[in-house]
């Protein structure tokens, strides 16, 4: 396992997206999640409009990929099952084919049901949009999966009738994918030289954090975006209750793999220069609730704790996040996770 002693280091003494100065908001930090021991430190930016949160001292751009040696993406993910045609999969379908176009013949009854469910249960809605990553369907769609690991989202997009490649530095993870099936290549996005315009559909999927030059990697995606194509960057969210609450426990920093953590605003000014037709970033509940738990457990225990799944606990899962989904509902610049959804 490498340390920041065995890495060669670079200070980053200005913001990464605006060129501000920053504040220091945490010192001489260690943690149990990547096990790189450091100590790390963090800024936030002094401007209003970013405060992003970046890593004051980060691994230079050769040494990146030794912060992945046994990550997260090193398993095997399960095939997707094939579901029965209940109920709840008649209500998801109509989901799909209202906010995302998915075809399908949606009984009249079952959109009047969608509608109930927007109000009743919005956090239902927002988590199964996130499941298909905001992405509008596109009849014969190729998507690209940039930092795809070990292909589990390609996998899910391809059930679904996407067509896909997907790229990562992390050879790996990328062997992972391929033994599943996924067409995917090791490298970065400017390794590979795609065509101008040559994808449907781009995601970032927990990417952009781990990129040392964001502003030029949107820049690369809008180039090779077809017009009328979608790119998703989902990312975590450095203004989130959860952050304001456990500060340097918070699961989303994640150090030093994370090198900048956005917020809403320095997201906006990353995105700024591109020529789109329209762009949306908004609060994500994707993966809110193990965020939250995640969070309260390296803030109380000092690491994260495996625990049994039980029925009470799926109960209160429940209940907490219908209690989210309201409020998300209300205003969702707190939530845990945002993401930046660009139409070209």
């Amino acid at each position: 396992m490498y340390t920041k002693k065995t890495l060669d280091i670079k200070k980053i003494t200005t913001c990464p997206i605006c060129a501000n100065t920053g504040d220091v908001i945490y010192n001489s930090l260690d943690n149990s999640v990547t096990k790189i021991k450091g100590p790390w430190s963090h800024a936030r930016c002094k401007s209003s409009s970013c405060n992003l949160v970046w890593i004051t001292e980060r691994p230079e751009d050769k040494d990146l990929w030794k912060l992945y040696a046994g990550y997260t993406t090193h398993f095997t993910p399960s095939i997707p099952k094939i579901e029965k045609n209940t109920f709840y999969k008649k209500i998801k379908d109509a989901i799909f084919q209202n906010y995302l176009h998915y075809p399908n013949n949606t009984p009249q009854y079952l959109q009047w049901f969608v509608y109930i469910l927007k109000i009743a249960h919005p956090g239902l809605i927002e988590r199964l949009l996130a499941s298909r990553f905001y992405i509008p369907y596109i009849t014969n769609g190729s998507i690209l999966d940039i930092g795809c690991g070990n292909g589990a989202s390609l996998l899910l997009m391809q059930k679904y009738g996407w067509e896909g490649f997907g790229i990562d530095f992390d050879e790996e993870a990328i062997k992972i994918a391929s033994s599943i099936g996924i067409n995917s290549s090791v490298g970065g996005l400017n390794d590979h030289a795609f065509e101008n315009e040559s994808y449907d559909a781009i995601l970032l999927n927990h990417v952009i954090e781990h990129i040392p030059n964001p502003k030029e990697l949107f820049t690369e995606c809008f180039r090779i975006l077809k017009p009328g194509g979608t790119l998703v960057a989902i990312t975590p969210n450095a203004n989130s209750i959860g952050h304001k609450i456990f500060k340097h426990s918070w699961r989303g920093l994640e150090y030093p793999n994370h090198l900048q953590i956005f917020t809403p605003q320095s997201l906006k000014k990353t995105v700024e220069h591109l020529q789109t037709t329209k762009t949306e970033i908004k609060g994500s509940l994707q993966g809110e609730l193990y965020i939250l738990k995640a969070s309260y457990q390296l803030h109380r225990y000092g690491k994260e704790i495996v625990t049994e799944i039980s029925f009470l606990s799926k109960i209160l899962d429940m209940m907490f996040f219908y209690i989210v989904g309201i409020i998300h509902n209300i205003t969702s610049k707190y939530d845990e996770v945002i993401y930046v959804k660009i139409t070209k």
